[in-house]
């Protein structure tokens, strides 16, 4: 059966509307995930800092999720400026990613039970997902500038493919630590940062010397 291909800015606008919207649901849930400390009358400044300082785990997680949910968006907003094309399988591809989008509030909240084995294990995969999924749809587009423009070098191709990699692959590589501790698994999460900086020059040195 042949492929059912599209193209032209009003059905990729369609695509980039749905999933803008998606994230912006999906962040905007995250902020409802924070719980404002209930005082009765009468109570002090100091059982309001004790209170406050009893959500500062929830602040973390808050702040890293929404974190892993803006490398998300950089890595889409990224592959999508490159696409001039789309297809039936494009699209299911960006389904799944935005599907584990709007499971990261989910997370969040499974994350007060952070020291918990399962739960960094079910947190890890569901972090990971959405990265495997953007990563499987360049793969699908790039090759052999299926959905890209063609004139896009392999340098960009390849580069675009690394950084897309980075974060899913972070994610499953914690999981083991989860046997030794929790805290283990969370503190590994930690090395995407500086690995995507790394990644970043390494690519941009790349290009200006290309």
């Amino acid at each position: 059966m042949e492929e059912d291909y599209g193209s032209g800015e009003k059905g990729l606008d369609r695509i980039l509307a749905l999933s803008d919207g998606i994230f912006a649901f999906s962040l905007t849930l995250l902020a409802l995930s924070l719980v404002v400390p209930q005082l009765t009358s009468g109570q002090s400044n100091a059982e309001l800092s004790k209170k406050l300082a009893e959500e500062i785990p929830s602040f973390f997680v808050y702040f890293w999720s929404f974190f892993v949910v803006s490398f998300y968006w950089f890595a889409h907003h990224r592959v999508f400026r490159y696409i001039k094309r789309y297809d039936s399988l494009i699209m299911w591809y960006n389904i799944i990613f935005l599907m584990f989008i709007t499971l990261v509030p989910f997370t969040t909240n499974l994350m007060k039970y952070a020291n918990l084995q399962l739960t960094v294990v079910i947190a890890a995969i569901f972090y990971s997902v959405p990265g495997f999924a953007i990563s499987l749809l360049w793969q699908h587009s790039s090759k052999n500038h299926l959905l890209i423009d063609k004139n896009l070098s392999e340098s960009i191709i390849r580069w675009t493919r690394i950084r897309n990699y980075i974060s899913p692959l972070v994610f499953i590589a914690s999981i083991p630590f989860s046997y030794i501790s929790p805290y283990f698994t969370l503190a590994f999460w930690g090395v995407m940062i500086p690995l995507r900086i790394v990644i970043k020059r390494k690519s941009s040195a790349r290009k200006r010397f290309k």
